[in-house]
């Protein structure tokens, strides 16, 4: 059973708790260029925005309970809180290149499981999880046939592809959507793994691609936060556990 299956995130409309969401920066980094958790707070964020936040750059993503006057006297916030804090999940947002950074075009499609952004590809892929939202047709407001995706990872050259939108008989959802996506970046770090040439040349390595030096990168390890719509393509918002 995924982790994702046996716990559920309280969530609030759109809203991560006001004391749930926090980016770790302006901290000393290891020898592996991993931020140390020096945590500021992001208050009310809302969790379309996670798509948005800083790449190269540790975000929890779990959420804290919220406290009321009957759970504190009762006990029951002090559990809820020892809970949250053994099985916070922290993050590091894989780089982008600058021109896939920021608010995107068109608002981000977040990929959540029981109101946690970020399942990981190898559950989306072999249908594990079941996202939030899972039947949405996400790209029927746009009357697309197809669109354009671009994976971005540090060092690799890539080139836009085109995915299928649907068509007048079916539009995909949001678990195809994921699928799809997952399935074709999990292609390109399996490629490089396997130490296999990629399609536009070889990976750069320098100061600061080598901590995601596709040979050492385990497709099973990333996750899938949402894609952001820059610059006419989509692009995939990556993340391992940090």
């Amino acid at each position: 059973m995924s982790y994702y299956q046996h716990y559920q995130a309280p969530i609030n409309g759109d809203y991560i708790s006001p004391y749930s969401l926090t980016n770790v920066t302006n901290a000393p980094t290891t020898s592996h260029s991993m931020p140390m958790p020096h945590v500021k707070v992001n208050r009310g964020v809302r969790l379309q925005d996670v798509g948005s936040l800083e790449p190269g750059t540790q975000h929890q993503l779990s959420q804290d309970p919220v406290p009321t006057p009957q759970s504190i006297l009762d006990g029951s916030y002090s559990a809820a809180l020892a809970f949250s804090e053994a099985n916070r999940d922290v993050v590091t947002y894989i780089p982008r290149a600058p021109e896939y950074c920021g608010k995107p075009t068109l608002p981000s499609i977040i990929f959540t499981v029981n109101g946690r952004p970020g399942p990981y590809l190898k559950d989306v892929i072999k249908g594990r999880v079941m996202l939030d939202g899972a039947y949405d047709t996400v790209f029927r407001e746009f009357s697309w046939k197809q669109t354009s995706l671009t994976i971005d990872w540090p060092g690799v050259t890539t080139s836009a592809e085109h995915i299928t939108c649907g068509d007048k008989t079916h539009h995909s959802t949001r678990t195809e959507v994921a699928q799809l996506v997952a399935a074709r970046v999990a292609h390109l770090l399996m490629t490089g793994y396997n130490g296999k040439p990629l399609k536009w040349g070889p990976q750069v390595i320098d100061a600061n691609t080598r901590p995601w030096n596709l040979k050492k990168i385990d497709y099973r390890d990333v996750r899938l936060v949402a894609i952001n719509y820059y610059r006419k393509t989509w692009v995939p918002v990556l993340a391992v556990d940090a």
